[in-house]
């Protein structure tokens, strides 16, 4: 110590320790900083770096020396280096212009988190944060009171079929806690703002009172169509145990919109929004991955193999360098405790509830984005279950954070894979992958393509087939025929940089979400003319407008026939009651799951493409204005579907293709 000062080093204000460091005071823009490593005070835990301490000291040196070079210089413990490069990558403040009389003052950086701690909204600080302190001590917060966001701890009993298979497969999702980092959307430098009966914006980071206990998910949307599934052997998405919520709780905005995109409303009650977005941890998350996929490659696991080649390089891959595979544990390592330091507990004697403890004077204690990240990863990993499960009938028999486990009668998880890829078949049948590429082009195999489609289960199919399609092709007399439907979740989007001149347009994946809106429409099959109205909300009170503008711009004397889809909304109470009030009102529906019977939809994929994908709006009212201003430019000189295959055409083709299906019945 007397040597170091005598060369004008200072220590910093944490002192001598396992990670000092010493620096000298700066000299112009220039300042020359040291970081300490002694390991004989216990600062490798075994969690994160393995055997690391037991190292010889060049094979040490090493070590660290790889982790420093892809992540950072280790500054303490993993998760406490996790931390200081989020600051490192997007630090708080930067010199901003000159000012009158020439002087830079520091200023706050945009994206990034503020420079002072800010206090996060009751229902998402821990138990005995000082925002709690009103609470009576032994105060219990239930779900309506506290956020909960945390990783799956689920598991069920076995089905009878699955008891019957030998093995039990754990499908592990790598860096899933940091590719749900990436791209989250959190608000950094802004308190919460509390608000009432809100609408709910997916784009709004923030915690939503909301029940989401009618979500069932014997029946969600699995790319934007209706699968029916086995909701009882699937893990509820909206809880960490995988129970159905019972009633309303407070979650985070990615869990909220991941019930929308099960195709369910939701009716927050009330919310603690951040008005100021932006995706704060990308850069971390990019520089986490790098790190972990150069590692990997230097230990034979390249990047973007086969499934087989994956597996196989996966075998034993830490033994080929034990060096390198504590890199790679210390980089996970780092990346998840990372985000837990974001809501760091308290600890140490002497503390009370009510009282702050040292963590919460940091800028980067915040347990918001923490609940936001968790969030994402749980809804990715319930995702990618309902795919599996709405593809190949497999449900997961246990959860645990990003380990999946499934029955399956082989122990590799290819057994529990899809698809082929012709690397994957010539490994496993010992051919070449030229070969197998030509005989999958020789009798037209494509395994590796998908396309949506859904069998109708209505049991009233053939009727209703029968029912809309004589419509089309032979209307009553003194009536109109009207194709009903709602385009919901109509974005109103602000694309983050303006289009390049002189290349084709292009716009960038990222955008400002202002809002949406809902457009009720009904197609006239005759003219082809459209009424349409719009609303911020897509309900039976909503719809029951729409009829009454309908039922006043039709004149009298003329009979109204509806063709819609068995939407909830089109056969409430309320609209029953206001049908019988208006006789010459008839609804035909659509067979479930069939959709493309209703010519309106192929109106809206014309709005979609001609008006809203390429526009770009800075608010819903402009929205809304485009919208209705093609409405009227369309109406000028309208232009009618024209349906031409009869019901029996339709149906006998479908009988040609369930006759193709083994076991199909008629």
């Amino acid at each position: 110590m007397k040597q170091l000062q005598r060369a004008d080093w200072q220590l910093t204000k944490r002192g001598l320790g396992p990670w000092a460091r010493i620096y000298r005071p700066a000299q112009g823009g220039c300042r020359r900083r040291v970081q300490l490593f002694i390991p004989s005070w216990h600062a490798l835990g075994d969690r994160s770096w393995g055997h690391a301490a037991r190292l010889e000291p060049a094979e040490l040196a090493r070590v660290l020396g790889v982790y420093t070079q892809w992540v950072m210089t280790p500054v303490g413990s993993t998760a406490v280096t996790g931390l200081q490069l989020m600051s490192a990558l997007n630090p708080p403040t930067r010199t901003g212009k000159p000012d009158g009389d020439g002087h830079r003052h520091s200023e706050h950086r945009p994206g990034s988190l503020d420079a002072e701690p800010i206090d996060p909204a009751p229902c998402e600080a821990p138990d005995g944060h000082p925002v709690l302190a009103h609470l009576p001590r032994f105060h219990v917060r239930g779900p309506e009171e506290r956020l909960f966001e945390e990783a799956y701890d689920w598991a069920r009993d076995l089905t009878d079929a699955e008891c019957m298979q030998r093995y039990l497969v754990g499908i592990d999702v790598n860096l899933a806690f940091g590719a749900a980092a990436n791209g989250a959307v959190v608000g950094p430098a802004c308190p919460p703002v509390h608000v009432t009966n809100p609408a709910f914006d997916p784009a709004v980071p923030g915690s939503w009172l909301v029940d989401l206990s009618h979500v069932d998910l014997s029946r969600v949307k699995v790319g934007k169509q209706w699968r029916d599934l086995e909701g009882d052997l699937l893990p509820s998405p909206f809880t960490p145990t995988g129970e159905r919520p019972t009633g309303p709780a407070w979650y985070a905005t990615p869990t909220v919109a991941h019930a929308v995109e099960l195709g369910y409303d939701v009716a927050p009650v009330e919310a603690w929004v951040r008005r100021e977005s932006g995706r704060f941890l990308d850069g971390w998350y990019q520089r986490l991955r790098d790190a972990y996929v150069a590692t990997m490659a230097d230990l034979g696991v390249a990047d973007k193999l086969g499934p087989a080649q994956f597996l196989q390089a996966m075998d034993g891959y830490k033994s080929r360098d034990p060096e390198l595979g504590i890199v790679v544990d210390a980089v996970k390592m780092t990346l998840k405790g990372g985000i837990g330091k974001l809501q760091e507990k308290a600890r140490g004697g002497g503390w009370e509830p009510g009282q702050a403890w040292p963590a919460l004077a940091r800028p980067t204690w915040r347990p918001d984005i923490r609940a936001t990240v968790i969030s994402r990863a749980r809804i990715n990993m319930h995702r990618k279950m309902v795919a599996l499960a709405a593809a190949t009938g497999r449900y997961p028999v246990a959860v645990l954070s990003d380990c999946a486990v499934y029955a399956a009668d082989g122990p590799s998880p290819l057994d529990v894979a899809t698809h082929w890829s012709t690397r994957a078949m010539a490994k496993e049948m010992g051919l070449s992958q030229s070969t197998v590429s030509r005989i999958w082009r020789a009798f037209g195999l494509q395994p590796h393509r998908t396309e949506t489609s859904l069998l109708s289960t209505d049991p009233y199919f053939v009727d209703k087939v029968h029912d809309v399609v004589g419509l089309y092709l032979d209307p009553p007399e003194r009536a109109l025929v009207f194709c009903v439907d709602e385009k919901s979740q109509i974005q109103a989007l602000d694309r983050s940089q303006p289009v390049m001149p002189g290349v084709p347009q292009r716009l960038t994946h990222d955008y400002v979400r202002s809002g949406t809106t809902t457009l009720f429409a009904a197609l006239e099959v005759a003219t082809g003319k459209v009424v349409g109205s719009l609303h911020r909300r897509h309900r039976a009170e909503e719809f029951k407008k729409f009829l009454i503008k309908l039922d006043q711009e039709i004149p009298e004397g003329l009979d109204v026939h509806l063709v819609l889809d068995n939407y909830a909304t089109h056969k409430s109470s309320a609209i029953k009651t206001w049908l019988v009030a208006h006789p010459r009102f008839h609804l035909h529906f659509t067979p479930t799951g069939s959709s493309w019977l209703n010519l309106v939809e192929r109106w809206f994929a014309e709005l979609t493409d001609k008006r809203i994908k390429r526009g770009v709006r800075r608010s819903v009212q402009a929205l809304e204005k485009d919208i209705r201003t093609w409405i009227a430019a369309w109406n000028t000189d309208p232009k009618p579907y024209v349906w031409t295959k009869t019901a029996d055409e339709i149906l006998e083709r479908l009988a040609s293709y369930l006759n193709r299906i083994p076991d199909s019945e008629d």
